[in-house]
């Protein structure tokens, strides 16, 4: 069928006009329209309003009609005119703020027309808060994945996530806690909108006996709300060092969801919402692609430090051969030819005590020594050789190293078998030992040195490391700048999920103890 010409088209269209349609067509229209609609006078009184526009205003018509009350002012709804230009429109967009206290985004247009010699105004409005935050939402969701791709720092890419939460939701506070998988420790890494000691806080209150979702959280693997959180954590003693906080603050609902990588959780996203809000279904899945997002972080992060061990252990073996064809064999052919003059000079009947004699088998001594030290640094350069020979061998070999080195008596009780440790857990127990070693050897003046490895029998399956000797001793508790020693072992030992004691009286000795949890556990 052809299409009808403008000429024949014009007749239906004038049958489709307002004027054609009747009062009560438009009347219908009106009300039932899905946009409030309203009509104010010449004096910004409200006039009529239609049902939606009540339900989106969260008033009763016969609370609105005749007023011109805060909810006038707050869309700031003009005046109109009679010298002003009938059917003119204007578009405006603004915040309400409900009576039940919520607080809503509105878009509206108003047109000025006259009627009988009185200005009046309509205005169609809607509620865009839904779409509004989904497009923030979305805005918050790209950004974040652009910053991720560019982050300097695992620390700079948290820090946005967190900010890009805090600003796309309008929440009181967040917080991205990255979990190792291993040790368990939860670090808050990425924060906004918290106060400054808030993560020192919260390790307070772990250590007072808090239930921390976090770590909830981490093993179910899937998110949890907490309406009542604000109320239970004021009844609880064991989150007091949070409760000046939040008598202050307003935070209401808590919301934790986990940080998962191909469904392995590697941390949890954490989330204080205002008290007057309540998170729904929405909320926890854009967090949850806000976790997504921090996961990557904290994945691309371990990713770029195992590419960085990797080159630097390919390093140290090259190093470790290179040191083994060249220097290792000098050094045992100086210790050779050491020998060979000792005995020539013995067979033409050299004294003991003389100083050709006494020179030769200082010179034999110092070449033998550094040939232990040697083996030893190449067994330092070559983790996966202390893995192969086990924890005790190795500290048995690098023992002696220092102790031909030094003129130390070093002894070192453990069992000959290999302890079944995983080799994370073997090297940091190693450099442990390593570092009290070379701190003996610096500050202690010790005559002997003992090292025990062995199980723990308090703690079946968990390993206990010491290293004791008979120096000067010092007070543990002093500080000494520039001094790293003691809280590299601490950290090393604390990162295994262990505990650390060291026990020194001035002028009389020292103890180091070390205890590593599970450790002859671990598969």
């Amino acid at each position: 069928m052809d299409e009808p010409s403008d000429a024949e088209a014009t007749p239906a269209a004038a049958e489709m006009s307002p004027e054609r349609l009747g009062l009560g067509t438009l009347a219908e229209l009106v009300r039932a329209s899905m946009d409030g609609i309203a009509v104010l006078d010449e004096r910004g009184r409200l006039v009529y309003i239609n049902p939606s526009g009540s339900r989106i205003l969260g008033r009763r018509a016969e609370q609105l009609v005749g007023r011109t009350g805060p909810f006038l002012t707050t869309l700031r709804l003009g005046r109109t005119t009679p010298s002003e230009a009938s059917g003119e429109v204007t578009a405006h967009s603004v915040g309400y703020h409900r009576p039940d206290g919520s607080e809503r985004e509105l878009e509206y247009s108003q047109s000025s027309f006259h009627a009988e010699g009185r200005g009046l105004v309509i205005v169609t409005f809607r509620d865009v808060t839904e779409s509004q935050v989904q497009a923030r939402r979305v805005a918050a969701f790209a950004r974040t994945a652009s910053s991720i791709a560019f982050a300097e720092s695992l620390q700079a890419a948290l820090d946005r996530v967190a900010s890009e939460v805090f600003h796309a939701t309008g929440v009181a506070g967040c917080a991205v806690v990255p979990v190792d998988p291993e040790s368990r420790i939860a670090t808050v890494s990425g924060t906004a909108g918290l106060p400054e000691d808030y993560a020192a806080r919260v390790e307070e209150c772990r250590r007072l006996g808090a239930p921390l979702a976090v770590y909830r959280v981490f093993e179910l693997q899937r998110p949890i709300v907490w309406p009542d959180w604000r109320r239970e954590v004021l009844g609880d003693p064991r989150w007091a060092p949070l409760h000046d906080v939040l008598r202050q603050a307003n935070w209401g609902a808590f919301v934790a969801v986990p940080m998962l990588v191909r469904g392995r959780p590697v941390g949890v996203l954490t989330v204080f919402y205002r008290e007057t809000y309540e998170p729904g279904e929405a909320d926890v899945a854009f967090l949850s692609a806000m976790a997504d997002h921090a996961a990557v972080a904290v994945e691309n992060a371990r990713m770029f430090d195992e590419l960085e061990r990797h080159t630097a252990l390919e390093e140290r073996h090259r190093l470790a051969r290179e040191l083994h064809d060249s220097i290792s064999q000098a050094l045992f052919a100086m210790t050779m030819t050491a020998r060979a003059v000792e005995l020539a000079a013995q067979r033409r009947g050299l004294a003991p005590d003389d100083p050709i004699e006494l020179g030769v088998a200082e010179l034999r001594d110092l070449t033998q020594g550094a040939l232990a030290e040697m083996r030893a640094l190449i067994f330092q350069l070559r983790p996966g050789a202390l893995h192969e020979e086990g924890l005790v061998a190795g500290i048995r070999r690098h023992a002696a190293a220092v102790a031909a080195r030094e003129r130390l008596d070093i002894s070192v009780e453990g069992p000959d078998d290999a302890l079944p440790l995983d080799e994370a857990t073997e090297n940091e127990l190693f450099r442990m030992v390593q570092e009290a070693l070379h701190n003996v050897v610096k500050h202690a003046q010790a005559s002997h040195v003992g090292v025990e490895i062995r199980e723990d029998p308090t703690e079946p399956g968990s390993l206990f490391v010491q290293v004791s000797d008979d120096g000067v001793g010092f007070d543990p508790d002093a500080d000494y700048p520039g001094h790293l020693g003691l809280r590299t072992m601490r950290e090393r030992i604390e990162g295994l999920g262990g505990r650390i004691v060291i026990d020194s009286t001035p002028g009389v000795s020292t103890v180091v103890r070390a205890v590593a949890p599970g450790a002859l556990t671990s598969p």
